[in-house]
């Protein structure tokens, strides 16, 4: 399929930030796709009570073990705008 759509970079944003995100994000890079997880641009219900974890902030912790993983580029939506602008993928108003 990647061949046929000429589709090789994968930007991630979506819901539920620890589940469905990161799972597209290892799989697509598993299937040899670069692949970009924009951090701030997921989201969960879930909560640090959820885990009982006091503090956890589970979309800052997803995005540095993909951080940590160095296969995944993690952006904040901002550096993503700023990054990839240069290469007319986002059109500024």
């Amino acid at each position: 399929m990647q061949l046929l759509l000429g589709v090789n970079h994968l930007f991630i944003a979506g819901f539920n930030t620890e589940f469905c995100c990161i799972f597209t994000a290892i799989s697509a890079f598993d299937r040899g796709y670069t692949v970009t997880f924009i951090e701030d641009a997921t989201g969960t219900v879930n909560t640090d009570e959820t885990f009982e974890i006091q503090g956890l902030d589970i979309k800052d912790i997803v995005g540095i073990v993909l951080h940590w993983s160095n296969a995944i580029e993690v952006l904040d939506y901002e550096e993503y705008v700023e990054a990839y602008k240069i290469k007319n993928t986002i059109q500024e108003k």
